[in-house]
């Protein structure tokens, strides 16, 4: 499929970018399997994270922007260890945004899953979450 006809199959399937003006990537990129990143990747940033020793988020030293890249990272090694490693990139970036749960300027991983949907994660809490309208609207840095 061609990044024209993978665009078009995005829209056809109601994905609209979070902030055109600031997303960075290749539309080639695969998408996420929900259940890959809650059965596949969860397990393996904890186990990873507990090996570094970073499994608490603190402002300042471990802050959140880092757990976001970090997160980004860790599922594409994850990634690398499938049969789909080798093919393409995994669709897993981080994304800036205005968090309404934590009530100001927040940085996520965010994984775009196979219904062309964005699902951000906090390394700190492990639960993937969709973030609102509002929230994607506020979306200031986007980078896969």
């Amino acid at each position: 499929m061609t990044a024209a006809e993978l665009q078009q199959a995005n829209l056809a399937n109601g994905f609209q970018p979070f902030a055109p003006a600031h997303l960075y990537g290749a539309p080639e990129y695969l998408l996420a399997r929900l259940a890959w990143v809650q059965d596949a990747f969860i397990p393996y940033a904890r186990k990873e994270l507990k090996r570094y020793g970073l499994q608490r988020w603190q402002e300042h030293v471990w802050d959140c922007n880092l757990l976001a890249d970090f997160g980004a990272i860790l599922a594409s090694i994850c990634h690398a260890k499938t049969k789909a490693a080798g093919k393409t990139q995994l669709a897993v970036g981080r994304a800036w945004y205005m968090s309404q749960a934590r009530g100001g300027f927040h940085a996520s991983t965010v994984f775009v899953v196979e219904d062309f949907r964005p699902v951000f994660l906090d390394l700190d809490e492990m639960k993937p979450f969709t973030p609102s309208q509002k929230e994607i609207s506020s979306c200031t840095y986007l980078r896969f």
